[in-house]
């Protein structure tokens, strides 16, 4: 070996057509790699999926049923549902002691554009009536008057319920007010819980102490308005001849009850075949009811649903109003 020339041995050649192969640890470290990152992508697709709701119930030993109680539990299925929102010409019955022209009762019905005046009455103490037809399980009643309409430091109002014969004077809460000046504030509204089932409810004017009715006849009443409380755990679908559609709304089975629905007086249901205990998720039961109205009965009166929803010993009702007729047809409410 001369001077200057390399001492270290000449490389050895790979022989032909021979696959080229990366270092073993190399290839494990690219596998440990790829599994890890597949695990990162794991977590937040499956908790994806379970938010969307779009795994069975049954799936992952369960665990989609599981995370929809915990994170829907039948308590928060239940919500105020407005019946005045929905009524029509035949339920419920409105009526009033008297109407300005123009401002009759029913432009106080939700998504009315109008108002309730007895300017002119010739008497005192005016009131208007919601007349169900049947007792029913009522939450609260709202009042709510234009601000501007409210002369004294509240409105004078009242509400009962009626119950057969009998009066249940209900309590006004929730007071909601519009401040006016720098110190002092007005009230305009109130609700007024409903503590038994009741058949009608009156909403009545007061006059001043003195007797004078201006203050009564100045005033407008906005809106009122009539709840219950309804679980949307199930949704009810009533049809015509007595049909009612209860499909479980949630994604893990729950055990229900069906229970007789509320009818005018003459009325009769009677439930055909035995519904089911349980009701799985996203299922559907189809119930029927074998109905006889009154003879001589004319027009459409109002059937009021309710089926029971049953989990780890809390229980929730749906509810749903329609309108019958003797011929059975039905008009859903719900």
């Amino acid at each position: 070996v001369g001077p200057g020339e390399a001492m270290a041995p000449p490389p050895v050649r790979r022989p032909e057509h021979t696959a080229l192969r990366p270092a073993r640890h190399r290839a494990a470290r690219g596998t440990l790699l790829l599994t890890q990152f597949a695990g990162y992508l794991v977590l937040p697709v499956a908790l994806a999926l379970l938010a969307a709701g779009v795994l069975p119930s049954g799936a992952l030993f369960g665990v989609p049923a599981k995370y929809d109680k915990w994170r829907h539990p039948l308590a928060d299925s239940v919500h105020q549902v407005d019946l005045t929102a929905v009524a029509t010409r035949d339920w419920p019955r409105l009526s009033e002691s008297y109407s300005a022209p123009g401002h009759p009762a029913t432009a106080a019905l939700p998504g009315r554009a109008g108002y309730w005046s007895v300017k002119g009455s010739p008497e005192k103490d005016n009131w208007l009536r919601l007349d169900f037809g049947m007792p029913l399980p009522l939450s609260v009643v709202s009042v709510d008057f234009d601000p501007d309409s409210v002369a004294s430091w509240a409105p004078g109002v009242d509400v009962e319920g009626q119950i057969g014969a009998k009066t249940l004077w209900l309590r006004t809460t929730h007071p909601r007010k519009e401040k006016q000046g720098a110190f002092s504030t007005k009230t305009y509204g109130y609700d007024a819980p409903v503590t038994r089932a009741v058949d009608s409810i009156r909403i009545g004017l007061n006059s001043d102490l003195d007797g004078k009715t201006g203050d009564e006849q100045r005033l407008r009443l906005r809106e009122f308005n009539v709840r219950w409380r309804s679980s949307d755990a199930l949704r009810l679908h009533p049809a015509a001849d007595g049909r009612l559609a209860v499909e479980n709304a949630t994604t893990r089975t729950l055990a229900i009850t069906v229970r007789p629905p509320l009818l005018p007086a003459g009325w009769r249901a009677t439930l055909v075949g035995r519904p089911p205990r349980t009701l799985a998720a996203h299922a559907t039961y189809q119930a029927r009811w074998r109905i006889t109205a009154p003879r001589g009965t004319t027009g459409r009166s109002p059937i009021a649903y309710a089926v029971d929803a049953s989990e780890s010993g809390q229980t929730v009702t749906a509810r749903c109003m329609a309108l019958l007729t003797a011929s059975l047809d039905a008009e859903p409410l719900c």
